[in-house]
């Protein structure tokens, strides 16, 4: 506790009692810069792996749009002028995803990879502060 209290410059007694308020953190000696902040790491991995769980879910739903057939709006017109409207099997990616129902997937999907992108950029937005010199409020 005196350790403590040499290295911080405070009395023992103010750091067993806390009881009267501290004055505010002395600015750093001349010959030295406060630490720059490094961007946070966590946005890094929160923002990796969400982009990829939602970009890897939007290319799977893509790929089983392209193999497995689902009904296609069509039309035709008979040799009397009149417009037939119908379906036809076929491959599709929005008649796919209708069909078996998968707009919460691809919305849930497409949301992680955005929100994995935005994350990515406040990383990178944070690491370009932190080499400008700027120091940013840490969350």
């Amino acid at each position: 506790m005196v350790e403590i209290s040499r290295l911080f410059r405070v009395s023992t007694d103010d750091l067993l009692l806390a009881e009267r308020d501290l004055p505010p953190a002395a600015p750093p000696p001349a010959g030295e810069q406060a630490p720059a902040a490094r961007p946070n790491r966590a946005l890094l991995v929160a923002g990796v792996c969400l982009a990829a769980l939602g970009g890897l879910g939007d290319l799977v739903l893509w790929v089983l749009s392209t193999m497995v057939e689902s009904d296609l709006p069509a039309t035709s017109m008979d040799g009397l002028g009149r417009i037939w409207y119908t379906t036809q099997r076929g491959y599709a990616f929005w008649p796919f995803i209708e069909e078996h129902r998968l707009q919460a997937v691809l919305g849930l999907c497409t949301l992680s990879l955005l929100a994995g992108a935005a994350l990515l950029g406040a990383f990178l937005w944070r690491g370009r502060g932190a080499r400008d010199g700027r120091v940013q409020p840490s969350a």
